[in-house]
């Protein structure tokens, strides 16, 4: 009996202790849609549109997409080179915005073209 208790004990611990390891990179953070005022070669400064949460931090965001997978509509892969000033983008974060003007936002790790 006391085997099974501590078996279970073991496997709730590694269970909480891989959740705790999963992937973070998922649809499930932060996201918003914007437009694209200007492109640099590891940033977007964007818009957010009406609405959005994060106008409440600042009209004007940049978006640092160095570490960010960038893709169209379709979820296919393109580069930075394919994203246009006007274009409409979602960006996905972790939820941090640094509070400057314009806002930063270094935890992005997902911008889908939606134009």
């Amino acid at each position: 009996m006391k085997k099974s208790k501590a078996l279970i004990v073991c496997l709730v611990l590694m269970a909480v202790i891989l959740a705790g390891c999963a992937d973070r990179r998922s649809d499930d953070g932060h996201s918003f849609t914007a437009t694209v005022l200007e492109i640099d070669e590891a940033s977007l400064l964007v818009q957010p549109d009406e609405g959005a949460d994060e106008l409440r931090s600042a009209d004007k965001i940049y978006v640092y997409t160095g570490d960010a997978d960038l893709v169209n509509a379709r979820d296919g892969k393109i580069t930075m080179d394919d994203i246009k000033v006007g274009a409409r983008v979602e960006i996905f974060y972790d939820g941090a915005i640094a509070e400057s003007y314009p806002a930063q936002l270094q935890g992005c790790y997902k911008v889908r073209l939606l134009d």
